[in-house]
């Protein structure tokens, strides 16, 4: 069992170690070590030194309260247009090949995307990104058909082009139309309009995105943002990998230094197996991060591949690496089949064991924070 806590334990060494009369022995932390083969077992992870930390989510939750978040926080971030490169765009409209869906992406102010009919309640114009981006805003401007703006409508996003989850609603009265959420990844955003017009077509001659570079978390939750929530994400074994990988990457990269950032976020994976030797599932967690499977035990998820905690590090080959802090981030209720040689790791623990099964043969150490 790993002891928590201080102790303290009489140093050895030479006299001048001992304390002095009336002094109190420092306290020591007390190492402790895992035995091989506990089913218990801490991730391995290899190569140039990983430290991991694991945290209760509910910790990272309270340790908010820092002077530099909080001076961050009075600050509005700017909101920068993302580069439409490789997107395509689509509709359910019954447009002419003059009024296509691409030409709201096109960048040119002398086309446009056109319904080409009066405005109805259902019609919807939709972007694929490519890959997940983070995002707060979007912006619809009909340009020379100032009367064909939305007069409803519902922002929705997707990280798979198959199931949607509304994020704003709202009721136009003019054009240019700009709609503010909170920052959300996905790979897929849809227009929906919610409204119809008495005489007007619907429009659209530029489509923009905006990021203000928040990653996530910040102002008001979504109207719906599903029941969990917005930051909140669940994967199924019948997502395609290459989703979850993109997912799982965007998030990180924008956590992977935010440690006084006031974003949070829970990655759940439903019972089942993720990644394979041939393609294993390599993810990297950040700070503020949860990962957890959701079955009843850590042998109902399992993933094929590695979950790594690499330190705060600059230039190639991680040879500039910052672990002042690895903490305020968890691992829990899953099985690692680890695709590469394990190595002996040094992992710090805040609170007691996490419940994770890892492959026979790896070997772990543990100190007690």
């Amino acid at each position: 069992m790993i002891r928590h806590g201080w102790s303290t334990v009489p140093r050895r060494g030479s006299p001048a170690d001992t304390p002095l009369a009336g002094q109190h022995e420092r306290p020591r932390r007390r190492r402790a070590r895992l035995p091989l083969g506990t089913v218990t077992a801490l991730v391995a992870f290899f190569a140039l030194g990983p430290v991991l930390a694991y945290a209760p989510f509910s910790s990272a939750l309270a340790s908010t309260n820092r002077p530099a978040a909080a001076a961050a926080s009075t600050q509005a971030a700017a909101e920068t247009a993302l580069s439409e490169s490789g997107w395509t765009a689509s509709s359910n409209t019954n447009s002419a090949a003059a009024d296509a869906p691409a030409n709201a992406i096109d960048g040119n102010s002398s086309t446009r995307l056109s319904s080409d009919a009066v405005a109805a309640s259902g019609m919807w114009f939709q972007v694929n990104m490519g890959s997940a981006q983070t995002f707060n805003q979007i912006g619809m401007d009909s340009g020379n058909w100032p009367g064909d703006y939305a007069r409803g409508y519902n922002v929705e996003v997707s990280s798979d082009g198959s199931t949607f989850t509304t994020v704003a609603s709202g009721t136009g009265t003019s054009s240019p139309e700009t709609v503010t959420f909170s920052a959300q990844t996905a790979q897929y955003i849809r227009v929906v309009l919610t409204a119809p017009s008495p005489s007007s077509w619907w429009s659209i001659d530029q489509f923009t995105v905006f990021s203000n570079g928040s990653g996530g978390g910040g102002g008001t939750p979504p109207p719906t943002g599903g029941s969990l929530g917005s930051n909140v994400y669940v994967f199924t074994p019948s997502e395609s990998q290459s989703t979850i990988q993109s997912t799982l990457n965007t998030i990180y990269d924008n956590q992977v230094s935010n440690q006084f950032g006031t974003q949070r976020y829970a990655l759940l994976f439903e019972p089942g197996t993720y990644g394979s030797s041939s393609s294993p599932l390599n993810f990297s967690v950040g700070y503020y991060e949860q990962i957890a499977g959701l079955g009843q035990n850590p042998g109902a998820v399992t993933i094929n591949g590695a979950i790594n905690t690499f330190n705060q590090c600059q230039g190639s080959g991680y040879s500039n690496c910052n672990a002042t802090d690895n903490s305020w981030r968890s691992i829990s209720n899953l099985t690692i089949n680890v695709m590469v040689t394990p190595a002996a790791t040094p992992v710090t623990i805040s609170g007691p064991p996490p419940r994770l099964r890892r492959c026979a043969g790896c070997t772990s150490t543990a100190t007690s924070r």
